[in-house]
């Protein structure tokens, strides 16, 4: 099996975060912040100012709630006050992620619908709006959405709209009320023959009571809240309620479900990501439902995101299908919005669908057959909604086209103002209940038995060799920022979350839990550090950075050790190998500096870690939504391997992160100038070079400070010479004139040089391990 096929058939799995990041979004630094590049401080702000400011800012960040004095001076005149939203409201307040609302300087204001709207037509998995008449399309619709129009149409002609039941009570009503003398008419066109209809149609006074509470709450201007209540409720009531019930009626039933709100693994986080009801399916009262099916959607629910059936983790919506959506408005309020409400909903509704039939297709072909062999899903060929604005009632119908999403606008179905528009609309909504339990639910019914199957028929050892492959291989960080350039806490703790794999299913859970854990470092950081010491670590699989600030100091007490080794001393046993930033030997290359602690231990502890010391020379951020980082697959099978090194040398691949760079909608002058020094012409190539001599080189410096044995004290004569040397008798430097730091400046400065010919230098240097020059890549996520 290839491990691109596995990774085609792993899309269905993917996942972004789990729900403890809910926690941590309102503390969360603007992308600058969380993705600090090496060498730039992080720069803190106060959230409020010791005073006030003396006129209206310019950064929205410090507007100020205005506190008038308890009384108006004498003979003031009364003046409007400005209440402006505080710094704790304008921080919290939800934005689009879009590459404007991305910006530090974008106003934090919730856009209009209208700017939502023009946003997701320009993203090629977005949205499109489309007239439902459009000359160009019509031709181009299914046949089974023709025939749905079709017969929706006809409701709103007045046809078939009542059943012959309540022919006789609609009679009565129109002796004494003119409003329904329309059931009166020759032909008797709104009668229906459906046997389906007997007992479901509402009675005369039921439809005045819900004409009363419209004009009620029409004329006294009520609240969405309450036209829901009092209006909408009641018309659901009818349409899916029968009066005599029995227990499998109610097989497709509603609820109110504003609160609601999508799984992050469906679709982003916007201020109009819900809607006012659902329409659903409930499995529990098909009386054709087998053990086996209960069985195979309790498996299904496991390999789902958050153990949810569903794209929604509303409780009461728990093991029900979704088959229609309605979002409602007041009169007064914007068509757009609505439109925009229902129409993320229904792409969160198209992605999970996109997921079940993605898992229905199974893997690929054990064998290495191609992925395009696998038995091909179809999606529905449209998902219906309504929209509701305050009387009139209207059907919207949402289709796939490639990975968008495109809302069909709209017809017509009925409205409360008049009986006959309240027939109409309970008509249409019963047309609707039978297309989802004749259409829709055998679709989603086939969809959950069959993920069983593929899924159950697998191996176990296959599926746990599947669930291995997609273990990432992470970097992770070990930071202690002080005053000064460090990479921000956010983005370490980021890196360090347990893997996607812990949120796949419990199956997946298990073997990311056999390979890692949660991993504390044994040595509490200096009363300055902010860093987390926390981390989600895989003993034989992940490896460490180590992230520490250059001016870093052992406090008080301590054993005097510097960040290196004592780093080094916190991890040498959690990981194969081991990176650090190229400014943690700053002082070896500042002949001034006095009092240098010893480092005979780093090429003993370095031993213990492998055979290669990473030295990160550059360190850029690219910013990615976590749909690029997961397709570009430079950051691992899920997504989850969000900090990667290459070597300096390796061109091919640098090049792969540059072109995913160019595709960034944000960003950096400091990461563009560093990509400019990756160049196989940049000077800093050849920088870099003597560099890695000169740390070679201390590394010696600090063994010949340590201890010495008997048997390699004679080669200390001819171990070091001059740089530049004109005569052979003085070409070697004698070691007892320059001892400590004297040689540590010597080296530093670069008069002093190892002798490559001796047998010590060769020793030891073998010993050591190599320093790899190593350029690190974050992916900072910019829609979370």
């Amino acid at each position: 099996m290839q491990l691109g096929q596995i990774q085609c058939w792993l899309d269905a799995t993917e996942v972004k975060n789990d729900d403890d990041d809910n926690a941590n979004k309102k503390n969360q630094p603007n992308d600058r912040d969380n993705c600090d590049n090496i060498g730039h401080a992080v720069k803190r702000r106060r959230l409020n100012p010791n005073t006030p400011p003396s006129s209206s800012p310019k950064n929205p960040n410090y507007n100020q709630i205005a506190s008038p004095p308890k009384r108006p001076l004498d003979g003031e005149p009364p003046r409007r006050q400005n209440v402006q939203m505080g710094i704790m409201a304008d921080l919290s307040s939800p934005s689009f992620p879009s590459a404007s609302e991305q910006s530090p300087s974008s106003s934090r204001r919730t856009p209009s619908p209208q700017k939502h709207l023009r946003t997701l037509a320009l993203n090629p998995r977005g949205l499109g709006v489309r007239d439902m008449y459009d000359v160009k399309y019509i031709k181009a619709r299914p046949q089974i959405l023709r025939k749905l129009l079709l017969d929706i149409e006809a409701f709103s002609d007045g046809q078939g709209i009542v059943a012959k039941d309540v022919q006789d009570a609609l009679a009565t009503a129109a002796d004494t009320d003119d409003m329904f003398t329309w059931a009166l008419r020759a032909g008797a066109v709104n009668l229906s023959d459906n046997k389906e209809l007997l007992g479901r149609t509402p009675p005369p006074s039921a439809v005045r009571k819900v004409m009363k509470a419209a004009c009620q709450c029409n004329t006294r201007r009520h609240p969405e809240a309450n036209w829901n209540l009092e209006v909408h409720q009641r018309i659901l009531d009818m349409a899916f309620r029968p009066q005599e019930e029995t227990d499998f009626e109610n097989l497709i039933d509603f609820m109110g479900c504003t609160t609601a709100s999508i799984i992050r693994e469906y679709g982003n986080s916007t201020p109009f990501n819900k809607v006012d009801f659902c329409i659903y399916v409930e499995p529990e009262n098909d009386p054709s439902i087998s053990p086996a099916f209960q069985t195979a959607a309790s498996f299904v629910r496991g390999i789902m995101p958050q153990e949810v059936l569903g794209f929604t983790d509303f409780p009461p919506l728990d093991g029900r299908f979704i088959t229609l959506s309605i979002a409602t408005m007041k009169p007064s309020d914007h068509f757009e919005a609505a439109e925009l409400q229902l129409a993320i909903w229904d792409m969160a509704r198209w992605a999970f669908l996109r997921r079940l039939a993605e898992l229905r297709s199974g893997p690929p072909n054990a064998t290495g057959a191609d992925a395009n062999d696998r038995p091909e899903v179809k999606l529905p060929e449209f998902l219906p909604g309504i929209i509701v604005q305050g009387h009139d009632w209207y059907l919207v119908i949402t289709t796939m086209e490639g990975d968008k999403t495109v809302l069909w606008e709209h017809v017509a179905i009925g409205s409360t103002r008049k009986p006959r528009g309240v027939y109409q609309i309970v008509r249409t909504l019963q047309y609707l209940e039978k297309w989802a339990r004749e259409v829709h639910w055998p679709w989603l019914r086939e969809m959950v038995k069959g993920i069983a199957e593929v899924y159950t028929g697998l191996p176990p050892e296959i599926r746990d060799e599947i669930w291995q492959l997609c273990l990432p291989r992470r970097v992770l960080e070990i930071d202690y920022p002080v005053l000064g350039p460090a990479w921000s806490e956010y983005a370490t703790w980021q890196n360090g979350r347990p893997p996607v794999l812990t949120r796949v299913c419990r199956e997946a859970r298990r073997v990311a839990q056999r390979h890692g854990g949660f991993y504390r470092l044994p040595v509490t950081p200096s009363p300055l550090a902010e860093a987390r010491t926390r981390f989600w670590h895989q003993l034989k699989l992940d490896s460490v950075h180590l992230n520490l600030h250059t001016t870093f100091s052992p406090s008080p007490g301590s054993d005097g050790l510097t960040p290196l080794s004592r780093a080094l001393g916190n991890c040498w046993n959690m990981a194969d190998s081991l990176s650090f930033t190229r400014e943690l030997f700053h002082y070896y290359e500042d002949p001034d500096l006095e009092n240098l602690h010893k480092v005979a231990d780093y090429a003993t502890l370095a031993a213990r870690t492998g055979e290669s010391f990473r030295v990160v020379f550059v360190g850029i951020s690219i910013h990615l939504t976590t749909a690029q980082v997961t397709s570009s697959g430079l950051f691992g099978h899920l997504g989850d391997e969000l900090i990667q090194r290459v070597d300096l040398d390796a061109f091919d691949v640098l090049k792969k992160y540059h072109r995913l760079f160019c595709l960034s909608q944000t960003q950096f002058e400091d990461d563009r100038a560093r990509f400019a020094l990756l160049s196989p012409s940049s000077p800093f190539r050849k920088s870099h070079r003597k560099w890695m001599r000169r740390a070679q080189s201390m590394l010696l410096a600090s063994a010949c400070n340590g201890p010495i044995s008997a048997e390699e004290a004679p080669y200390l004569d001819t171990f070091w010479m001059r740089a530049c040397c004109a005569e052979p008798w003085d070409r070697y430097v004698e070691p007892q004139d320059f001892l400590g730091s004297q040689l540590y400046a010597a080296i530093s400065s670069g008069c002093f040089v190892p002798n490559y010919d001796n047998a010590l230098v060769k020793r030891w240097i073998a010993g050591f391990p190599t320093l790899v020059p190593t350029v690190l890549f974050r992916a900072c996520i910019t829609d979370e």
